[in-house]
């Protein structure tokens, strides 16, 4: 136990728990996404597609947002390429 907690105590220990949250939650996410793509290679998922108790279409929809905003870290960007990840999707009227 810290013998003084200030302001940049509490502050490291947010930031760890947001790296811990984020992280874990996206390796979960790419997790289902990874065995949704071995289980239905020829298959787009669909935006409301849930996967094990997961919206993984939600998550998708997310990452390909966050890639057209250029906000997607390099590393993940890679992941996701690597596992057939489709960032531009035609929509058929």
């Amino acid at each position: 136990m810290p013998t003084r907690i200030d302001a940049d105590f509490f502050r490291d220990k947010i930031e760890t728990l947001l790296v811990m949250e984020t992280t874990t939650s996206w390796q979960a996410y790419y997790g289902a996404f990874i065995a949704y793509q071995k289980e239905n290679p020829d298959v787009p998922i669909p935006q409301r597609a849930k996967y094990h108790d997961l919206n993984l279409g939600a998550w998708v929809g997310t990452q390909r947002q966050n890639y057209k905003k250029g906000i997607l870290p390099a590393e993940r960007i890679e992941r996701l390429e690597e596992a057939g990840m489709i960032w531009a999707v035609n929509k058929e009227v």
